[in-house]
């Protein structure tokens, strides 16, 4: 007789199966999300790690852009340094090789500064005492005059310019030989006075120092007439004259002595 396998053990074995598989699936799906958890936190550290390094580059280059900029700028102002002092030593080779008159020079000169109330009408230049300098000297650039010597220290002195108030020189007109006394006007304009209104003086003639001046040898140019009027009260011509120095595109000058 056949042996026949117990419904009730059959029914038991399907039990058993379903449930091993049951178990399976769901180890399955545990394994998988702790799985996808550990890369997601993986991920995250990369991403974290991956931003940090670039935040560490992103300073590190702004950095490094700040320095060279630095150095650019270092080595900018040091060429317009270089410039500068190129601009300076070529005036004073200039100066030393112009010699349109006999002048005796004293010196040679940097102008180092200036009055600081706003109208500029005396300089200071890097030449004093100690260098010959002496009160009442005449300061010319290389062409024209620009002042005289009205104070001298030791190692500076301060220069009164030809537009001071307080300022006057002899001087007369190259064409006609007019003689006059130049005085300051400011705003960069003098006045040639005690010119009689008989005297043949015109706009554009050129105004040179007289042998008269203590200050100047004869004939170095000083400035341009702009103006004449003889319609002014007195006897005396009104006439305005431009200097032809520019003290504010000047660095160097040359110190001189009438005799």
């Amino acid at each position: 007789m056949a042996y026949r396998i117990p419904v009730r053990l059959i029914f038991y074995l399907i039990i058993f199966f379903l449930l091993l598989t049951i178990i399976f699936l769901w180890k399955k799906i545990q394994f998988n999300s702790l799985s996808n958890a550990v890369s997601n936190v993986q991920k995250k550290t990369t991403g974290s790690v991956s931003g940090a390094n670039g935040l560490k580059y992103l300073f590190a280059g702004k950095e490094e852009l700040e320095k060279a900029m630095q150095t650019a700028e270092a080595a900018q102002a040091e060429n317009l340094a270089l410039v500068n002092e190129n601009k300076r030593l070529s005036g004073l080779l200039e100066l030393k090789n112009y010699k349109p008159h006999p002048y005796t020079v004293r010196c040679f000169a940097n102008i180092i500064g200036a009055n600081t109330d706003g109208m500029i009408y005396f300089i200071v230049i890097d030449r004093g005492k100690q260098d010959g300098v002496e009160e009442g000297d005449g300061i010319i650039t290389g062409s024209c005059v620009i002042g005289r010597v009205i104070k001298a220290m030791d190692g500076t002195s301060q220069v009164q310019l030809l537009t001071d108030a307080k300022s006057s020189i002899s001087v007369k007109t190259e064409r006609a030989n007019v003689k006059g006394i130049l005085t300051g006007k400011g705003q960069n304009l003098c006045e040639m006075t005690y010119v009689p209104k008989e005297e043949d003086v015109k706009v554009g003639d050129n105004v040179i120092t007289s042998p008269l001046g203590t200050s100047f040898p004869e004939g170095i140019p000083v400035g341009k007439v702009t103006k004449v009027n003889k319609d002014s009260q007195g006897l005396s011509m009104s006439i305005d004259v431009r200097p032809y120095s520019d003290v504010f595109n000047t660095d160097n000058v040359i110190v001189v002595k009438k005799r």
